[in-house]
């Protein structure tokens, strides 16, 4: 664990349970603030915007409010979210900065799996591990979108992490699935995960949208800093500043996603390693 991660957690056993597993389920919001937040959600968005939105390469019914390219939305939201979350995350944690937050909607959809992904990085990981928040609205089950996770997944691959970076572990991806753990919760609670877990959701087979208010936070002295690899220079990794407001001013979630940057200032680079992890890796991590 690292120095930031011991700060910015107030609970010592969650933040060994985080370290350990690379997630922890925390009690979050009570019941009048997940009506505040759905209201917040409701009065936002017509479910006829949404599914238009959606981004069926991720998966069909699936939205983000990063996939909405209204930069004024995107800042509303994200105030109102942090606004009515601000109680809990002072509860839970210190000298933490909040980059980003909004909604990750399941629309009704048999097809809508997600497959088995981490995020990309956004900080210097080597210094600061990021904290996900992901808090659903409703009760979750096996029907309605579950999130999965892999315990102990974060440790696999070290390396940055963009969707231009091929993933080291892609060739067991079936088998990372089938050891996954599904999170069936409570509204109000929150699975809190590093941006490398490996995780992903079931389709959501119920008959209304499962939502999910999430956020994205670091300890209070981290900043953006993003990784690319260029087909042109596939020998190496390239790093890119950002501002803090980067999850604001970012078109390229999605559009281009894997192109160049579009904003931001190069830093500097580093060797491409392409070592794919192993099955016997994966299969380990239930042993520790």
């Amino acid at each position: 664990m690292t120095s930031a991660t011991a700060t910015i957690f107030r609970d010592v056993a969650a933040a060994a349970e985080f370290d350990r597993n690379g997630f922890v389920v925390v009690p979050f919001l009570d019941a009048d603030q997940v009506e505040r937040l759905r209201e917040v959600y409701f009065r936002h968005h017509a479910e006829s915007d949404v599914r238009a939105r959606t981004i069926p390469s991720y998966a069909p019914g699936f939205y983000a409010s990063t996939f909405n390219n209204d930069m004024d939305y995107r800042r509303a939201v994200s105030a109102e979210v942090a606004a009515a979350c601000a109680p809990a995350l002072a509860r839970l944690f210190d000298a933490f900065k909040i980059f980003y937050a909004g909604f990750l909607v399941k629309l009704p959809d048999a097809n809508g799996r997600l497959r088995v992904h981490q995020d990309p990085t956004l900080v210097d990981e080597a210094r600061f591990t990021p904290v996900n928040v992901w808090c659903p609205l409703q009760n979750i089950d096996d029907r309605n979108g579950a999130l999965c996770v892999l315990p102990g997944s974060q440790r696999l691959c070290r390396g940055p992490r963009a969707t231009s970076i091929p993933p080291q572990w892609a060739a067991h991806e079936s088998l990372i699935e089938s050891r996954m753990t599904p999170l069936h919760l409570a509204a109000g609670s929150a699975v809190l995960f590093t941006q490398a877990t490996l995780h992903a959701s079931r389709p959501n087979l119920s008959d209304a949208p499962r939502i999910t208010a999430t956020m994205f936070l670091c300890h209070e002295t981290a900043s953006i800093r993003i990784a690319h690899r260029r087909p042109e220079t596939p020998e190496r990794i390239d790093f890119y500043a950002q501002d803090d407001d980067f999850m604001f001013q970012n078109v390229q979630f999605s559009v281009n996603s894997t192109g160049v940057p579009q904003i931001g200032r190069h830093l500097d680079s580093m060797p491409y390693d392409a070592a794919p992890v192993a099955a016997d890796a994966i299969v380990r991590l239930a042993a520790l």
